[in-house]
């Protein structure tokens, strides 16, 4: 039958009839549709969940040796295709390598906001999300001894009220299962200048405390 043909046993149709023939074409492509998808729909359709960033605004370190505050920095937020970036890292010196200051030395991050990336080859069991202050996103292991897989950033470091020296930045933001519900915390930051390695193993937002 030609495509007249049908136009023409189409047209002799009562209007209920129409309306059933209508909706069989729409089923049809439906169920027409590649791997089950829905016609019309992309899988890059903006609606779908995005990597959630961490959260914004001032996070604390935990408390391990010293009774005194250890330390704090802040994460502003993304904005359209700016990522979201980590500023005004400091915090009391509490675990070391090398030859370092002495426990509850301040110690200060001198740099410009630092960009965060994603980073979700970094996750391991019962973690998601993960960001981090690194050159990379996926596991170093020439870096595996002191920064956890991560090559850190340049960035200055001011001991006290020294003039600042050249020196490196790694950390790794994520969501950890705890409390039977998922959490933002940073883990593994590692500050290293001269013959010093500085640690503060983990912290959360100041909100979550």
């Amino acid at each position: 039958m030609g495509p007249w043909s049908r136009l023409s046993v189409v047209a002799t149709l009562p209007a209920m009839h129409l309306r059933t023939f209508a909706a069989l074409l729409v089923t049809a492509a439906l169920v027409s549709a590649p791997n089950g998808a829905v016609a019309g729909r992309s899988h890059d359709d903006p609606g779908r969940a995005a990597y959630p960033e961490p959260k914004a605004g001032l996070w604390d370190y935990d408390r391990y040796i010293s009774p005194s505050e250890i330390g704090r920095f802040r994460v502003r937020a993304g904005n359209g295709t700016k990522p979201p970036k980590v500023l005004g890292v400091h915090f009391n010196v509490e675990i070391a390598e090398g030859r370092c200051p002495k426990v509850e030395t301040p110690v200060t991050v001198v740099a410009k906001p630092i960009a965060l990336k994603q980073a979700p080859d970094f996750a391991e069991s019962r973690t998601r999300y993960q960001w981090v202050v690194a050159q990379n996103t996926t596991y170093d292991a020439d870096y595996a001894q002191h920064n956890h897989g991560l090559r850190p950033v340049p960035v200055s470091v001011q001991v006290a009220e020294t003039a600042p020296v050249a020196g490196t930045l790694s950390m790794l933001l994520q969501q950890s299962f705890e409390g039977g519900k998922f959490r933002w915390v940073v883990n593994y930051t590692a500050l290293s200048f001269k013959s010093c390695r500085l640690f503060a193993l983990s912290g959360r937002p100041a909100s979550d405390r």
